[in-house]
Order: structure tokens, then C-alpha cells, then sequence
């Protein structure tokens, strides 16, 4: 019993590292943006899409496409810093954190994830909820740094005008830069 347990673990570890070492984060893009700078790093924004000063307050920042209406179901992305227990060396530990936290806040949810690196070699997880009653999907990219993280949080209410808010995300992400 015991070699079967320790060969499933083995089975486990070996999955997980290819999860989150063996994906290529090669999105194309095609946007050309403006950069962003803010006290904890900067990034690059679509240039058909801007900042949204209404809901955009203590160090969290909303953005959406230019012809969204603003309103309490736009399509948005939002980005801030967060502070975090963990060193970087423990970015599995704080994702494992932030998997459980969404799992227990999504109850009847579809909840998803995958872990890549950014193309700044930070690691990069990557969760998506699924709210199919409401037809609602959240996507949150965390970029772990040591003690910190920066969330990129997309909240698409699938409104006909944006058809790429997860390309868009990615191209923030990938352009990140810590300060």
C-alpha cells in the first residue's frame, strides 16, 4: 500500500510541474498600447481601451474598451498590488492560498486554473469562474513577486462589443514590469 500511495504521489508532483512549468505563454498579439506606470510597476494597456476614474480608487485600477458604457455591468479589467505572507520561492503555497479561498467563495461555480510564467519570468497562476447563472465569467491572473502579487482581474459580462477581454488581459500581463 505504501508504494502505491508514494507511486501516485510521485504521479501528482510530476502532473503538477507540467502544469505549471511545461505551458508556453505564447499568446500573439496584435495590440498596440500605452504604457502605464503606477507606484508598484508598469504595464501596457490596448490603445482602444482607457481607464475608468470612476471606480478606479486606493491603488486599484479600472479599464475597459473605449465604447463600453459605464455602468455596474461593463465589461472591465481591473489591476492592483496585493501583499502577501508568502516569498517567492513559495508561489506554490500561495497559490494553493488563493485556489482554496475561490473554490470556498464560488459554490456552484465552475472553477478553473493553470500556472505558466510571465514573459518577465515571474510566475504566473491563472484562475477562471464560470458563473453560468448569472453568464458571468471572472478571470484573475496573479504575477507573484516576493511578499507580493499584482492581480489582474477580468470580469467579462460577454457584452457583444468585447470579444477579446482575455487577449487583452494576457496583454497586460505580459507586459508587466515591477518597479
Amino acid at each position: 500500500m505504501r508504494i502505491k500511495n508514494n507511486g501516485l504521489i510521485i504521479f501528482m508532483f510530476f502532473m503538477l510541474l507540467n502544469n505549471i512549468y511545461g505551458q508556453e505563454n505564447d499568446a500573439k498579439s496584435e495590440f498596440t498600447g500605452t504604457t502605464i506606470t503606477k507606484s508598484f510597476g508598469s504595464f501596457s494597456i490596448p490603445d482602444d481601451w482607457v481607464e475608468i476614474p470612476r471606480y478606479s480608487r486606493n491603488g486599484k485600477y479600472f479599464y475597459s474598451h473605449k465604447s463600453e458604457q459605464v455602468s455596474s455591468n461593463m465589461t472591465n479589467i481591473s489591476v492592483e498590488i496585493g501583499i502577501n505572507p508568502y516569498k517567492l520561492d513559495d508561489h506554490m503555497i500561495f497559490r494553493y492560498a488563493i485556489l482554496r479561498q475561490l473554490l470556498m467563495q464560488a459554490r456552484g461555480m465552475e472553477v478553473g486554473g493553470s500556472g505558466t510564467f510571465t514573459k518577465n519570468e515571474d510566475p504566473l497562476y491563472i484562475f477562471t469562474i464560470e458563473d453560468k447563472v448569472n453568464n458571468v465569467t471572472t478571470i484573475q491572473y496573479y504575477i507573484i513577486g516576493e511578499k507580493k502579487h499584482i492581480l489582474i482581474h477580468v470580469t467579462d459580462f460577454h457584452n457583444k462589443n468585447i470579444t477579446n477581454v482575455k487577449e487583452v488581459a494576457q496583454f497586460i500581463t505580459d507586459s508587466f514590469i515591477w518597479n
